[in-house]
């Protein structure tokens, strides 16, 4: 189960362990959106979060999880919180993609377009 492979991977050392943990926890964000559980899912995915701030600052993975949790917080019409996470991810993507040619670019700005109601 994810619980299982959580403690594992938080029981190692290293970055490896982080990574495995935010991955696990990933995963379980996507199960418990399928579930309907979307309490859990935000909490979920603000550990995903925090993990990755800290071991991950301005990388694609941290963007990728903003987009997420952007995405999460639309799904609950809390539109105010999805445009700070989006915005957060779309300087992470423009600093790793300065010429503006990334998909990436595109799904959080069709994201904020939908939070902003564009």
């Amino acid at each position: 189960t994810f619980t299982k492979a959580l403690g594992m991977f938080e029981n190692l050392p290293g970055e490896d362990a982080d990574d495995g943990a935010a991955a696990a926890l990933t995963n379980m964000a996507r199960v418990l959106e399928h579930q309907g559980n979307h309490r859990d899912v935000l909490q979920t995915r603000d550990r995903v979060l925090a993990i990755q701030r800290r071991t991950r600052p301005a990388d694609a993975d941290l963007a990728a999880s903003l987009l997420n949790m952007g995405r999460s917080y639309l799904m609950h019409g809390m539109q105010g919180e999805a445009v700070e996470r989006l915005q957060e991810g779309l300087a992470i993507v423009q600093g790793l993609h300065p010429a503006g040619d990334s998909a990436a670019e595109a799904a959080f700005r069709a994201c904020l377009g939908e939070a902003q109601g564009h």
